[in-house]
C-alpha cells in the first residue's frame, strides 16, 4: 500500500485508502454506521490546537509526512480554522498547501470538513470565504452532502453579491425558516457564518410587516426564535434583534389582541419571563432594546393585574376586605388600560402561593411572582401588588394593608421583581422617606369613594 507521506513528497493529491489492517467485524460496523448516518462526522474537540496547526507547519516545510494520514490533515485544517491562526502570515503557504489536496478523488470527510467550516465562518469580505469559495464551487459535489439546492438556487459560492441577501429573502417566506433550512442541507441555521450574515436582512424584511400588524410576518420571526421543541431558542445578539423587532413597533399603540397573545405568549415559553433572572432560558433579556422592554413589561403589567385580582379573590375569600376587590380591580384595570400604569409584579401570601401554583399546574398562567416572607403571621397572609404608575411606585395590599404611593422620580427606593417581599419593608421605607413638604399618601381602603378619590388625587401631585 503506498502511504500518505509518499503521496505528499511525490506532489501526488492525498487520497482515501483503506486500512486492511483493520478487523473485519470494525470495517462492517463503520460501513453500516456510514449508510445509517452518511453526513456526519465527529467534530473532536481538540486539546492543544495550537500544536496541531505548527506540527503541520514544520512537516510542510520539512517536507516530513512520516505517519501523516488524512485524519491528521482534517484535523489540522479544523485548527487552523477554528482558532483563526489562519489570518497570521506565517500559515499562508500551510492554508495553501491545505486547500491544494481538493482535487479529484479528495479525501471525503476532509471535503466534508472544508465545506461545513465554509459555512460556518463565512464573511462575504473575508480571505479565508474567498479562497475557499473557488476551490468547494469545483469540488463540491464530491463532499456528497445534500445540500444541491442549496449551491445551485442560492449560489453560495458566488460573492458578488453575497448570497447572504438570497438566503434573507428565502426564508422570509418560509413559515418555518428553520427547517426549510434544514431541508437544504445547513446543518445548523442558527449557526455562525452564512445564516448569521443573512439573519439582519431577514428580520429587516419582516420588521415593517410586523409594524403593519400581519400574524404571518410575527409567526415567522418567532418560529424562527423557538423552532419547535426539539431545538432550543435563538440567542445572542440575532434573538434580540428579532425581539426588537416583535415589540419596537408597539410602543405608542397597542397591536391586535391576538398578535399580542401571540407575541407575549412566544417569547415567555422561549425565554422565560423578563422581570426575573432567565439567563438560563437562553436569551439576556436586558440585551433587547429599551423601546422594547418598556413594551414586553406594560404587556405583563396588564396581565399580572389581572391575575393577582383573581388570585386574591380566592385565597382571601371570608377576609372583611374581600368585598372591596372588584372596585380596586376596577381602579387599577382602567389606569392600566390609560397607560399610567407600565409594570407591574406581585408578592404571594401562603394561600395566594398555593392558588397561583394550581393555576400554574394548569397552565393558565405563565407569570412569575414573588412571595410575602413577613415576620409576624397577619402580615403573612397579606398579598401585594407593586406597580410603577406615572412613574413612581404603589403597593396595593390586602386585608387592612393600605395603599402605598411613594414620592414620584426617586425609582430605586426598592428594587422590583424580588423573589420576596415584606410587609415591613414598605412601613419603614415610607416611614424613611417622609418629610414635611410631601403630605403622606398612605391610605385606607375604607370608604371605597373616598379611597378613590385620594389615590387619583395623590397620583396627581
Amino acid at each position: 500500500m503506498t502511504s500518505l507521506s509518499q503521496r505528499l513528497r511525490n506532489g501526488s493529491p492525498i487520497a482515501w485508502r483503506s486500512m486492511p489492517e483493520e478487523p473485519v467485524e470494525v470495517q462492517r460496523a463503520a460501513a453500516s454506521i456510514a449508510r445509517c448516518w452518511p453526513h456526519v462526522e465527529a467534530d473532536t474537540v481538540e486539546t492543544n490546537p495550537e500544536q496541531l496547526v505548527e506540527d503541520a507547519d514544520r512537516r510542510l516545510r520539512e517536507n516530513d509526512w512520516g505517519d501523516f494520514y488524512w485524519t491528521d490533515v482534517d484535523r489540522a485544517a479544523r485548527a487552523l480554522i477554528d482558532i483563526d491562526l489562519w489570518r497570521q502570515a506565517r500559515y499562508a503557504d500551510l492554508l495553501r498547501f491545505l486547500l491544494d489536496q481538493v482535487r479529484p478523488e479528495v479525501n471525503r470527510p476532509y471535503l466534508r470538513t472544508l465545506f461545513r467550516k465554509y459555512i460556518e465562518t463565512f464573511e462575504p469580505n473575508s480571505r479565508l470565504t474567498r479562497v475557499l469559495a473557488p476551490v468547494l464551487k469545483v469540488h463540491w459535489r464530491e463532499a456528497d452532502l445534500p445540500v444541491e439546492a442549496l449551491v445551485t438556487q442560492f449560489r453560495i459560492f458566488d460573492l458578488d453579491p453575497s448570497p447572504a441577501g438570497v438566503i434573507a429573502a428565502f426564508m422570509a417566506g418560509q413559515d418555518d425558516p428553520f427547517a426549510a433550512l434544514r431541508a437544504l442541507g445547513v446543518e445548523a441555521p442558527h449557526g455562525p457564518g452564512l445564516i448569521a450574515a443573512a439573519h439582519p436582512l431577514f428580520v429587516t424584511s419582516l420588521a415593517p410587516r410586523v409594524a403593519k400588524g400581519e400574524s404571518a410576518a410575527a409567526r415567522t420571526l418567532l418560529s424562527w426564535l423557538k423552532p419547535g421543541r426539539e431545538h432550543e431558542p435563538l440567542q445572542g445578539a440575532g434573538a434580540a434583534q428579532v425581539i426588537d423587532a416583535l415589540l419596537e413597533p408597539w410602543e405608542k399603540r397597542a397591536p391586535d389582541a391576538d398578535l399580542q397573545r401571540l407575541i407575549e405568549a412566544h417569547l415567555l415559553a422561549a425565554y422565560g419571563d423578563p422581570r426575573i433572572d432567565s439567563s438560563s432560558s437562553g436569551v439576556w433579556w436586558p440585551s433587547i432594546s429599551g423601546v422594547a422592554r418598556r413594551v414586553i413589561l406594560q404587556w405583563l403589567a396588564g396581565a399580572t393585574i389581572e391575575v393577582f385580582f383573581d388570585i386574591v379573590t380566592r385565597a382571601v375569600k371570608g377576609n372583611s376586605s374581600g368585598y372591596m376587590w372588584p372596585k380596586r380591580r376596577k381602579l387599577w384595570k382602567e389606569l392600566f388600560d390609560e397607560d399610567r400604569i407600565t409594570e407591574a409584579w406581585f408578592a404571594l401570601s401562603e394561600a395566594g402561593v398555593r392558588v397561583a401554583e394550581h393555576r400554574q399546574r394548569k397552565q393558565e398562567i405563565p407569570l412569575a411572582f414573588g412571595r410575602n416572607c413577613s415576620r409576624t403571621s397577619q402580615d403573612r397572609s397579606k398579598c401585594l401588588l407593586i406597580m410603577k404608575v406615572q412613574g413612581r411606585w404603589v403597593v396595593e395590599g390586602s386585608h387592612i394593608f393600605p395603599t402605598w404611593i411613594f414620592p414620584p422620580g426617586d425609582l430605586s427606593v426598592f428594587a422590583p421583581y424580588e423573589s420576596s417581599y415584606t410587609c415591613e419593608l414598605f412601613r419603614d421605607l415610607f416611614h424613611d422617606i417622609r418629610c414635611p413638604e410631601r403630605p403622606e399618601e398612605r391610605i385606607k381602603h375604607w370608604p371605597h369613594d373616598t379611597w378613590r378619590n385620594k389615590v387619583l388625587t395623590a397620583l396627581m401631585r
